[in-house]
């Protein structure tokens, strides 16, 4: 299933919120502990800044630093969006929110370069099958296609 999973190709996933985790966001300028500085990129977050928070923010950031945010709209509290982990990436980014609203064809571009499927797949399902697993007290099956062979003598 993790296979089939991360072999799907990067266009038939007709969009990035497909599988994404949505969730909503709160209290963004709370854990804005200062916004970007001359010559800096993103805001300096508070300590134990949740991480749907710390997406929309960087998004609201990246929207500013491209230039974007007069015609699109920011990611603001109340707002539903799907938090997208990410790979190592020119700006260190672990992660990003996309609104449920429209998407800057260049972030949009971004996060597709960037996805981080397996972490998203483990984030998502792998843990939701292994809870299913444990409720009916059933072993649960390695995901690795070859572990047989790592451990074949």
């Amino acid at each position: 299933m993790k296979a089939q999973f991360r072999r799907r190709p990067r266009q038939e996933i007709q969009t990035i919120k497909n599988i994404a985790k949505p969730t909503g966001v709160r209290n963004i300028k709370k854990y804005i502990k200062s916004p970007p500085q001359a010559g800096q990129i993103f805001s300096k977050l508070e300590l134990k800044c949740p991480i749907n928070t710390k997406s929309a923010i960087w998004y609201n950031d990246l929207l500013r630093f491209k230039k974007l945010d007069k015609k699109y709209e920011s990611i603001i509290e109340g707002d539903k969006l799907f938090i997208v982990n990410l790979k190592q990436n020119p700006y260190h980014l672990e992660t990003i929110g996309i609104p449920n609203a429209s998407v800057p064809p260049e972030i949009e571009e971004f996060v597709k370069q960037y996805i981080d499927v397996e972490e998203i797949f483990e984030s998502l399902l792998g843990n939701k099958l292994k809870n299913l697993y444990i409720d009916l007290n059933w072993e649960f099956p390695s995901l690795n296609p070859n572990i047989k062979k790592f451990f074949a003598f």
